[in-house]
């Protein structure tokens, strides 16, 4: 089997307001993983967009909705891939139920609703 290169872009971005998650799959030792980075966007002194890493009070609630978004997109993203190592999933038996439900329409917050821009 040969070995995957890592993903140069990321498997998906959740946004909520102005906080961005951002899932990349990397390939380690034990195979692949998934890992997140946070970032809240934000405009210099000289007019440049940058991604901050530091989130204000304000920022929090944004935060855990994408780190929880991110998290349950990574629990059911490697939950396939061990399926896929073991020969797939059985639905006969009642041996393993995913569940995987993140409601774009409840929002986030005193935020706009969470945003996913998947890319695989």
């Amino acid at each position: 089997m040969a070995a995957r290169k890592p993903s140069k872009q990321p498997v998906n971005t959740l946004r909520c307001g102005n906080i961005k998650a951002t899932i990349w799959e990397n390939v380690g030792e034990k195979g692949p993983f998934f890992a997140t980075t946070f970032s809240r966007p934000f405009e210099d002194q000289s007019g440049e967009w940058r991604n901050g890493t530091s989130f204000g009070l304000n920022d929090l609630e944004a935060l855990i909705s994408v780190a929880r978004g991110s998290k349950e997109w990574i629990e059911a993203h490697a939950l396939k891939h061990c399926a896929a190592s073991m020969g797939g999933l059985r639905s006969s038996g009642g041996f393993l139920q995913l569940q995987f439900s993140l409601n774009p329409l409840q929002g986030c917050g005193n935020h706009r609703p969470l945003q996913h821009n998947q890319s695989s």
